[in-house]
């Protein structure tokens, strides 16, 4: 998909008349998340779009390590995925306040 077709179908999605939507942005390490990410921030205003990172959410290297998960950081299975989950509600249901 080009980032212009991804620029439109966010657009359209501004438009509708769903007041919050979510937008999941997936793929392996160094695939050009963040790349598009920023692309999508520098195209619409703040007002219009807000970006959530995960990075704050991997599970503490000493939580890896009991796990015997460290040599993994960064995969799937490396995040606290139960507390990300939890913000995305909170986002969704418009519990947090805007800047």
């Amino acid at each position: 998909m080009s980032i212009e077709l991804l620029f439109d179908q966010i657009q359209s999605l501004l438009e509708s008349s769903n007041p919050r939507t979510i937008i999941g942005i997936v793929g392996k390490p160094g695939a050009g998340k963040s790349t598009v990410v920023a692309k999508i921030a520098e195209r619409f205003s703040p007002n219009e779009v807000c970006v959530i990172p995960m990075d704050g959410y991997h599970l503490s290297n000493e939580e890896l390590f009991e796990l015997g998960r460290r040599d993994r950081k960064g995969a799937p299975d490396t995040f606290d995925i139960a507390a990300f989950t939890e913000l995305i509600k909170r986002v969704k249901q418009d519990h947090i306040s805007e800047h």
